[in-house]
């Protein structure tokens, strides 16, 4: 974008690399015109100084929002850790079975096939 001021002849440059854009039930020249119009208007906005609301950067990134799982109680912990100890289960392939970082984080849904399988291997 070339911006003179037509009193003195003084200029403004400003470059933007143009991207592509993919958004999804739109043909490609829909595609092609929605980089041609974010580009004019970052650069008016890169110009100018102003920040703008756009619909689009609200929404960019943001993920669903995670339902919340009920996780077992300190008892439950208690009781897994202790199996764990008793069977000498690798700690590690338990977690990533049960795809947690910590037994914190197990869901109560989980709780009953978890403490399960351990008291199977104590038998």
């Amino acid at each position: 974008m070339h911006i003179v001021d037509v009193q003195d002849g003084s200029q403004i440059i400003i470059h933007s690399p143009m991207g592509s854009a993919s958004l999804k039930g739109c043909h490609e020249i829909q595609n092609i015109g929605a980089c041609e119009t974010y580009s004019t208007r970052y650069l008016w906005t890169a110009a100018l100084c102003i920040v703008e609301h756009d619909a689009l950067d609200a929404t960019v990134g943001k993920h669903k929002e995670e339902t919340k799982v009920d996780v077992i109680d300190g008892s439950q912990i208690a009781i897994l850790e202790e199996l764990l100890e008793l069977t000498a289960a690798d700690k590690p392939v338990f977690y990533d079975y049960y795809k947690i970082n910590e037994l914190k984080e197990m869901p109560q849904s989980r709780y009953m096939a978890a403490k399960s399988a351990l008291e199977k291997k104590l038998a």
